[in-house]
C-alpha cells in the first residue's frame, strides 16, 4: 500500500526505487531517515530528546478517553477530508490523529520520534481503533519523503 505513496530517502524516487533501498520497520514505524532524534547544538548541556523522555512528556497513561473537544475538531476535519488521506505531522503521541482515527480518517502520521508514535500506537489500540487506516513513519520533517499528491490535507503540530 504505501510503497507509491514515499519516496526513497537516499535516491528521492518513487518506492521500490532503482537504488534497491528498503526501509525497515521498528515494530510497526517505517523507518525514512536514520538521523537523530533531535540535535541542537546546545554547549555545555546534552538535548534529551523525546526517546527518553517521550512517556513523561506525553502524560498519557494509557487510560484516556477521547475528549468531546477532541471528538469535535476531528469530526470536523475528517468531514473536510471527505475519505482523503491526511498527513499528520510531528504527530507525537497523537493529540490529532487518535480522534481522527476514531472517526474513521485514512492517516499518515510522521514524526522523528519513534517513543511519540509508539504511544501513539498503544493510544490507538487501547481505545479499540482500527489501525489498518494508520501508517506511521519515521522522517524529517525538513525532508518529507512523500510522492507529490500522495496525500489530501496536512496537519502540524
Amino acid at each position: 500500500m504505501w510503497s507509491k505513496m514515499f519516496l526513497c530517502p537516499k535516491c528521492k524516487k518513487e518506492m521500490p526505487c532503482p537504488c534497491g533501498y528498503k526501509p525497515e520497520y521498528e515494530g510497526n514505524i517505517l523507518q525514512l531517515t536514520d538521523l537523530p532524534d533531535m540535535k541542537i547544538d546546545t554547549g555545555d548541556d546534552d538535548y534529551i530528546g523525546y526517546e527518553h523522555i517521550g512517556r513523561c512528556y506525553s502524560g498519557y497513561n494509557g487510560t484516556e478517553k477521547i475528549t468531546a473537544k477532541e471528538k469535535a475538531i476531528a469530526v470536523r476535519l475528517n468531514s473536510e477530508l471527505n475519505g482523503g488521506m491526511l498527513l499528520d505531522l510531528g504527530c507525537g503521541d497523537g493529540l490529532y490523529a487518535i480522534p481522527l482515527l476514531a472517526e474513521g480518517a485514512s492517516l499518515i502520521c510522521g514524526d522523528i520520534s519513534n517513543a511519540m508514535m509508539r504511544l501513539l500506537y498503544e493510544r490507538a489500540r487501547f481505545l479499540g481503533l482500527d489501525t489498518q487506516k494508520l501508517t506511521l513513519c519515521r522522517l524529517n520533517a525538513y525532508d518529507i519523503p512523500l510522492s507529490d499528491e500522495s496525500v489530501d490535507a496536512v496537519i502540524a503540530n
